[in-house]
C-alpha cells in the first residue's frame, strides 16, 4: 500500500512549480514548451506507473485524454496508456499555467508601459506647463 495521494487541486499545484520552476531557469530564446516536455516527460507521476494509475483515477484527465488522442498514439498494454494520459494531463496544466503567466506578464508591461507614457506626459505638463 502506498501513501500517494493526488487530486486535481494537488495536480494543479504540482503543474504550478514546474512552470515556476522552468520559468526561473529558462533564459531568453529558450522554448518552454520543450522545457515542459523534458520536465515532465521524467516526472514521477508519469514513470511511476501506479502513479500515473492513481493520478488518472483520481484527477481529471479530459484535457490530457484529448491531447493523446491528437497524437494518434495507441498502445497494447494498460500501463503504458495511463502513463501516456499522465503525462498529457500534467503537460497541459503545466503549459497552461505558462501561457496564463505569460499573458499576464504581457499586460503588466502594457500597464507598465502605459503609466510611463502617463508620466512622462505629466512631467513635461509639470516641466514645460501645458502646450
Amino acid at each position: 500500500m502506498s501513501d500517494f495521494v493526488i487530486n486535481d487541486y494537488i495536480l494543479n499545484q504540482e503543474a504550478r512549480y514546474i512552470v515556476d520552476e522552468i520559468l526561473s531557469q529558462a533564459g531568453d530564446g529558450q522554448d518552454i514548451e520543450e522545457m515542459i516536455d523534458q520536465v515532465v516527460d521524467g516526472h514521477e507521476w508519469v514513470i511511476n506507473t501506479y502513479k500515473a494509475y492513481i493520478l488518472c483515477a483520481e484527477c481529471n484527465t479530459t484535457q490530457g485524454e484529448e491531447m493523446l488522442a491528437n497524437t494518434g498514439q495507441t498502445f497494447s498494454d494498460i500501463g503504458e496508456h495511463v502513463t501516456a494520459v499522465a503525462y498529457w494531463t500534467l503537460w497541459v496544466a503545466s503549459w497552461a499555467l505558462a501561457m496564463s503567466n505569460r499573458d499576464k506578464n504581457i499586460r503588466d508591461k502594457n500597464i507598465r508601459d502605459k503609466n510611463i507614457v502617463e508620466a512622462k506626459k505629466c512631467l513635461q505638463e509639470l516641466l514645460y506647463g501645458s502646450r
